[in-house]
């Protein structure tokens, strides 16, 4: 071997190392970037692609003819398939996640009227960057919001009120504007007075042995018998917690609550003849279950005099209810009649609690890092339009350059694509 060959070979082995060490490095760059960089410094980390790339361009640049001469070591390849596949898996993550949002938008958007959709698309983007719910379930929740009846200048507002709700009370956004839309629109309420029901569901989940996941599940079978007997949405809240913290699983507490309610409001019943004959004597003599609720009486109120009724006549409160369920939630009732009147108290004054829920919530490890990573998923989101013709076209120049072996190729085309100047 002559001392030019050794040469030759000397330098080869240098720079083609340097040019594996400089690419694997920019994989890593690129790769970091998109993974694990966090929002507020995605601006520094693209700067340092850049770098990457510049450097892997001088790199395999020094090597010049002697790689074109077929001295192109596996390594070298290596460290540019790594490139290759962080470039392609950057512009499918950005992609998919474009378009997954767009077309939640989209279904969003044809229930807005307007020209200026804009404040809405980047005002779920603002609260899905500060609440760590997905741009995607936003969208849906706003939909589901707008199909309700929620007014469209509103629906943000809404909709933010709602996130509190889900975080506080373990469900998803979507199941919390069903349960309040459901309440709201069963007892024509405003819609202005949604706080009001998510503090409600909030405090029954405090005090009874139940979650807003639950509740949202089963209340709204009982919602619309409730109001129609004017038994107060904040006595319905106290009656699952009265009933649920004495061991009665939420939707057996709606089995027995929904029968003992329909029971009092029907013509005719046992209970409700029952109840007219307790009643007897006072002022709700000859009423209705419904127009004695009207007049700011609670269930236990009823109750109370059923069973001296009852004891009276050598009979117990289960004998005033046709059905075992009715019985059954009459008789937990009244039995804590103190701890039920205490609770109805609690919900009026319930103020605040769905977000102090979702401030407690918020405040946790493992939705800080859901809302640092949901800040990233919309930076990459948003940046994609600008971000992925250049990536898309620097990944397949690296593919097709593969095949050649055309290491100067990859290197001048990485430096077109990611240079800050414009491009013809």
């Amino acid at each position: 071997m002559s001392q030019a060959d050794g040469y030759v070979r000397i330098v080869t082995q240098n720079d083609v190392s340097e040019a594996q060490r400089s690419t694997e490095q920019l994989g890593d760059t690129i790769q970091e970037a998109l993974d694990t960089t966090p929002a507020d410094n995605m601006t520094n980390a693209m700067g340092s692609l850049e770098d990457g790339i510049s450097d892997t361009g001088d790199a395999a640049l020094k090597t010049g003819d002697i790689i074109k001469a077929n001295l192109v070591s596996e390594a070298v390849t290596q460290g540019i398939q790594k490139l290759g596949s962080a470039l392609k898996a950057a512009a499918s993550n950005a992609v998919s996640m474009a378009m997954s949002n767009e077309t939640a938008f989209a279904k969003a958007s044809t229930l807005l009227s307007g020209d200026d959709l804009t404040k809405y698309f980047e005002g779920l983007i603002e609260m899905s960057n500060r609440t760590g719910v997905a741009f995607t379930d936003l969208a849906e929740s706003m939909y589901s919001a707008l199909s309700a009846g929620v007014p469209q200048d509103n629906v943000l507002e809404f909709v933010e009120n709602t996130v509190n709700l889900s975080k506080g009370g373990f469900t998803q956004t979507a199941t919390a504007i069903d349960i309040v839309t459901t309440a709201l629109n069963a007892y024509q309420m405003e819609m202005s007075e949604d706080t009001h029901v998510q503090d409600v569901l909030i405090t029954t989940q405090n005090l009874g042995k139940t979650t807003v996941d639950e509740l949202a599940s089963n209340m709204g079978k009982l919602i619309p018998t409730a109001n129609g007997v004017n038994v107060a949405f904040d006595q319905l809240g106290a009656m699952y917690a009265t009933v649920t913290a004495n061991g009665v699983a939420t939707a057996e507490t709606t089995t027995y609550l929904n029968a003992m309610i329909n029971e009092l409001g029907a013509s005719g019943s046992t209970a409700e003849k029952a109840m007219q004959a307790a009643t007897a004597g006072t002022d709700m003599a000859g009423k209705k279950f419904s127009e004695i609720s009207a007049m700011g009486y609670d269930v236990t109120d009823v109750l109370k005099l059923m069973d001296e009724y009852a004891q009276s006549t050598g009979k117990s409160l289960s004998d005033m209810f046709s059905s075992s369920e009715g019985a059954k939630a009459a008789n937990i009732l009244l039995s804590n009649a103190e701890s039920f009147k205490s609770n109805i108290t609690a919900m009026i004054d319930s103020t605040g609690a769905a977000a102090t829920a979702a401030e407690t919530m918020m405040d946790t490890t493992a939705e800080k890092t859901q809302v640092a990573k949901n800040q990233i998923d919309n930076l990459t989101s948003a940046i994609a339009e600008q971000l992925l013709p250049a990536i898309g076209e620097t990944a397949q120049s690296v593919s097709d350059a593969l095949d050649s072996s055309g290491i100067k190729t990859v290197a001048e085309t990485c430096l077109l694509y990611t240079s800050p100047s414009p491009r013809d």
